[in-house]
């Protein structure tokens, strides 16, 4: 009885430390998620700055245009 007893503590022990390791993988990779979703944001806003300045340079080349030496 006694070794039984040792037995289920020890499987106890390691249900518990098994349960502790799922919980920080969840939890990196919960953080892991949140870095991808500020990555995208960051990139969409890249994306729409360059768009932006590409409009900025054709305006801007289109003035100089106008200009002749």
């Amino acid at each position: 009885v006694e070794e039984q007893s040792v037995t289920t503590a020890e499987i106890n022990r390691s249900v518990g430390e098994v349960s502790r390791g799922a919980e920080r993988i969840a939890d990196t990779v919960a953080g892991i998620a949140g870095s991808i979703e500020a990555t995208s944001a960051s990139a969409d806003a890249t994306q729409a700055s360059a768009v932006t300045l590409s409009a900025v340079a054709t305006q801007v080349a289109t003035q100089i245009g106008h200009f002749t030496v």
